[in-house]
């Protein structure tokens, strides 16, 4: 997640957005660029919706960022001038935050959160990040929780990892979840858990799903053994490095859509 590149994509006045709604709703020749159009001037709101929700739950904003970008293809895919009068942000924003409000609500569910302990880490971590010295007794006041529930929170370690933030490090070079299960000659026991059906599913994503400049980002930017950064990236397909940047972005959250539907963890 690129912000100075996403600052960089020009915003789109109402008039224009429904232009290119209309374009794509008719099929026109050029409705793929319509839609990238679309969905690239939005990015921002994206961006401003996930800081909101990581502030709040806590949760990796890069599997937020993932999880609103293909609320955002929904909303540019289903987006209908003829029938809304709205603007496009505002049926935007409600995709958008419908989609983190399921992120929200995935995390819990994969990290076995009862009773809100989660929520109350991280407001706990920041009380003692603030005030290291309060009393006890004044904590469970302030986060209104008896002496065993204030324990359950001070033991709480659950970990969520996103597929493409950093997951592991070593001498210094981050590995990525997609980097683990794309790479079959790594043996960690986050690769052994998944089955060969899921990495060849995962595999398959990438070839049917995305487009093959799509691909080509994906496999340089996580899956090669000398990945690529977006300068050189950019160079070698003949774009920008804002272009590249979201096609990255865009290609993330296809593979997040297929992969939930598929049901892999």
């Amino acid at each position: 997640m690129n912000i100075d590149a996403i600052n960089e994509v020009p915003l789109l006045t109402a008039k224009e957005e429904k232009s290119l709604a209309r374009s794509i709703i008719d099929g026109l020749a050029n409705k793929n660029e319509s839609r990238d159009k679309l969905f690239n001037s939005n990015l921002r709101l994206v961006f401003k919706c996930t800081s909101k929700y990581n502030k709040t739950y806590g949760i990796s904003s890069d599997d937020l960022f993932g999880e609103a970008c293909i609320g955002l293809m929904n909303a540019v895919d289903k987006f209908n001038p003829f029938k809304y009068k709205t603007k496009f942000s505002t049926y935007a924003y409600l995709w958008i935050t419908r989609h983190l409000n399921i992120a929200v609500m995935d995390m819990n569910s994969r990290v076995y959160v009862p009773n809100n302990v989660g929520l109350k880490k991280s407001q706990y971590d920041k009380i003692m990040k603030n005030n290291h010295d309060i009393a006890r007794i004044d904590l469970k006041k302030e986060l209104k929780l008896s002496e065993e529930k204030l324990s359950q929170v001070e033991n709480f370690k659950a970990q969520v990892f996103s597929i493409d933030q950093p997951a592991m490090a070593i001498d210094e070079d981050d590995f990525s979840a997609i980097d683990r299960l794309a790479d079959d000659k790594v043996n960690s026991p986050d690769v052994e858990a998944i089955s060969n059906d899921n990495m060849t599913a995962i595999h398959k994503i990438i070839k049917d799903k995305l487009t093959p400049d799509e691909q080509m980002v994906i496999r340089a930017r996580y899956m090669e053994e000398d990945k690529q950064n977006l300068d050189t990236l950019a160079k070698t397909i003949g774009v920008t490095k804002q272009r590249v940047n979201q096609m990255e972005i865009k290609a993330l959250a296809k593979m997040k859509m297929s992969i939930r539907k598929l049901g892999i963890r």
